[in-house]
């Protein structure tokens, strides 16, 4: 018997829809009240390309080693947002990231309108650390109209 039997099963003798996580590892649509997680979603080393519009995390979101290439518009995480040695390429406008962003060994090279961060900004090994100093990165988090509340790491 294969997972989705399994959770088919569960789903009409209990009522219980698939697992989010599930849900996002195979592409099936989240319902609205699904967008919002509550705590943790940890995506390492995952085969997950994307993740839904609207996407509300309220703890730390972890695509560490996944093969996600870019972030879905009005992302909000609560914690910490690491896509270290991940495929992303870009960030959407208005991400907001509640503690630390963590973006080492990616291919990011633009900071996005209206960034958001609480915390640290880890971009070891990225084009942005190779191309900048800390205070450049800084202040073109600024003028972009976004705010950085820690330290830069290069």
């Amino acid at each position: 018997m294969n997972l989705e039997k399994v959770f088919e099963f569960i789903k009409e003798k209990r009522g219980y829809d698939y697992p989010v996580i599930y849900k996002l590892l195979n592409g099936l649509p989240l319902s609205e009240d699904e967008l919002t997680i509550d705590g943790d979603l940890d995506l390492t080393n995952t085969n997950i390309t994307s993740l839904p519009d609207n996407l509300k995390v309220g703890g730390d979101l972890v695509l560490e080693n996944s093969k996600i290439t870019s972030l879905p518009d009005n992302l909000q995480v609560g914690g910490d947002l690491v896509l270290e040695n991940s495929k992303i390429t870009s960030f959407p406008d208005n991400l907001y990231v509640g503690e630390f962003l963590d973006i080492r060994n990616t291919k990011i090279n633009t900071i996005p309108d209206n960034l958001y961060v609480g915390g640290y900004l880890y971009l070891n090994y990225t084009p942005l650390s190779k191309r900048y100093s800390k205070e450049e990165i800084r202040e073109m988090i600024e003028d972009m109209g976004g705010y950085l509340g820690g330290n830069i790491f290069m």
